[in-house]
C-alpha cells in the first residue's frame, strides 16, 4: 500500500475467497475486511480498505474509510443515489475545540498534540485519519463524522445508506474497542455520525462505544 493505505491488484486469477492483506512499510498489515470477487481479470470491491498507520504505543490512531468518494458521477436519471460521499473525520478536544480536516488540523509537534492529517476532499480518496498523540492531555476526546451538508447540498450522496463507512482505532499496533465501528441504519440522512468517546490516561486509552447518529456536533 502507499501512505494512504491505497492499494492495487493485477494479474490476478478469477476466483473467490481470496486471502489478501495490504502492506507497507511502518503500517499495521491485517487481513482486508471483505472478501475480494474476482471476476474476468477485475475486482469488484472494496476498493477502499483503510488500515492506520502503526505507530509507539501511546499514540492513539482513528481512521474512517469508505466506499466511494469525490468526484461524482452522474448516472442519467439519478441523482443523490448514485453519487459518492464527502465525510470529516472530527476530534473533540478535552478542553471543547475540536480539530478536523477542513479548519483546524492540529499538530502533534505542539499543542494540543492531536493531529488530522489529511483531507479526502484534496485528493478524492475515500479516507482520512486523526491522531492523538502521546503528550495529548488526558482526558475524552469525542470522535465523530460529519457528512459534509456542503456536500449533500452539491449533489453528493445524502444518505449513509451503502456508504461502507468504517471506523477503527489502534493504540499503536494494538487495536482499540473491539474492531471495526460502522454508523447504524437508523442514521438515514442525519448529518453527523457520533461514533464514541476515546479516554486517554497516560499511555493507555479506554474506548466508549456511542453509535449514534444526531443533527448536531457531540
Amino acid at each position: 500500500t502507499n501512505g494512504y493505505g491505497v492499494y492495487e491488484m493485477t494479474g490476478l486469477t478469477a476466483g473467490t475467497a481470496m486471502a489478501l492483506k495490504g502492506e507497507g512499510s511502518g503500517y499495521v498489515n491485517a487481513q482486508l475486511r471483505k472478501g475480494i470477487n474476482i471476476a474476468s481479470g477485475q475486482v469488484a470491491g472494496p476498493t477502499t480498505d483503510a488500515l492506520p498507520r502503526a505507530r509507539t504505543t501511546g499514540n492513539a490512531t482513528i481512521t474512517i474509510d469508505w466506499k466511494t468518494t469525490e468526484p461524482i458521477t452522474d448516472t442519467p436519471g439519478c441523482v443523490d443515489s448514485c453519487n459518492g460521499w464527502d465525510f470529516d473525520l472530527v476530534v473533540k478536544l478535552p478542553n471543547g475545540s475540536y480539530v478536523e480536516p477542513f479548519g483546524n488540523r492540529g499538530s502533534l509537534t505542539a499543542s494540543p498534540f492531536v493531529h488530522v492529517p489529511r483531507d479526502s476532499y484534496d485528493d478524492l480518496r475515500p479516507l482520512e485519519t486523526a491522531v492523538v498523540g502521546s503528550q495529548a492531555t488526558n482526558g475524552t476526546y469525542k470522535v465523530f463524522v460529519d457528512k459534509w451538508v456542503g456536500a449533500t447540498s452539491s449533489g453528493y450522496n445524502p444518505s449513509w445508506s451503502g456508504s461502507q463507512a468504517s471506523v477503527q482505532l489502534y493504540n499503536g499496533a494494538t487495536s482499540i474497542g473491539g474492531g471495526l465501528k460502522a454508523p447504524p441504519s437508523a442514521c438515514g440522512m442525519s448529518r453527523y455520525w457520533y461514533v464514541g468517546d476515546l479516554v486517554k490516561s497516560g499511555t493507555s486509552y479506554t474506548w466508549t462505544n456511542l453509535n449514534v447518529c444526531r443533527s448536531t456536533t457531540p
